[in-house]
């Protein structure tokens, strides 16, 4: 039934691929663990631009340790991420002297 198939699956399975998958998932839920804690460091808004770029960087360590490969256009959407998660902490950056602030004109979007 199903309980051997699954006993048949758990035996084949090497510890290697067990500590690649089981690292991340331990991390990820002491980070889950924690934002309670953090959000009393943090403003809601702060921790949020946080968790935006925690994607990246899961992305990244993806990339590394998992070989996972990505195509240009959602390496582009990281770049994107990124470069929003940068400018929502920054308020004094000008496009040129167009006179308005980019942060500004980007949070006026939403």
């Amino acid at each position: 039934g199903t309980f051997e198939r699954l006993a048949d699956r758990l035996a084949t399975l090497r510890p290697g691929a067990a500590l690649l998958y089981g690292i991340p998932g331990l991390l990820y839920c002491v980070d889950n663990n924690f934002q309670y804690v953090i959000l009393g460091f943090l403003q809601p808004a702060e921790l949020a631009v946080l968790w935006n770029f925690k994607m990246f960087a899961t992305v990244v360590l993806m990339q590394l340790f998992l070989n996972r490969r990505y195509a240009w256009h959602q390496w582009a959407a990281m770049l994107v991420l990124v470069a929003g998660c940068a400018l929502t902490q920054t308020s004094d950056f000008t496009l040129h002297g167009f006179g308005s602030t980019v942060a500004g004109a980007l949070s006026r979007l939403k």
